[in-house]
């Protein structure tokens, strides 16, 4: 298995194409190596500082429950690649 070409898929409501399943993200939150805070759902955010840093979502070849924007389980030293997980560019539309 691998990952698909971006963009090949239907986008979701908001424009965005391969949200989930292609690749997991890498975020910038910190990971303390436990779990977000309980009833932190919305955008939750990690310690200020640490040693790795979150991914979010699932990848091609992790299991359903991890395929889902919610799934939070990896992390990684922000130096280290790992096969599966990508960063998604963003840019301002302000004009």
């Amino acid at each position: 298995m691998q990952p698909h070409p971006v963009g090949q898929k239907v986008p979701n409501a908001w424009g965005l194409y391969d949200m989930i399943g292609n690749v997991a993200e890498f975020v910038w939150d910190w990971d303390s190596g436990s779990s977000y805070a309980l009833g932190d759902t919305l955008d939750p955010q990690g310690p200020a500082s640490g040693a790795l840093r979150r991914a979010r979502g699932g990848n091609y070849y992790t299991g359903a429950r991890d395929n889902r924007a919610a799934a939070r389980g990896i992390s990684l030293a922000p130096t280290r690649t790992s096969f599966g997980i990508g960063i998604r560019l963003v840019r301002s539309a302000l004009q």
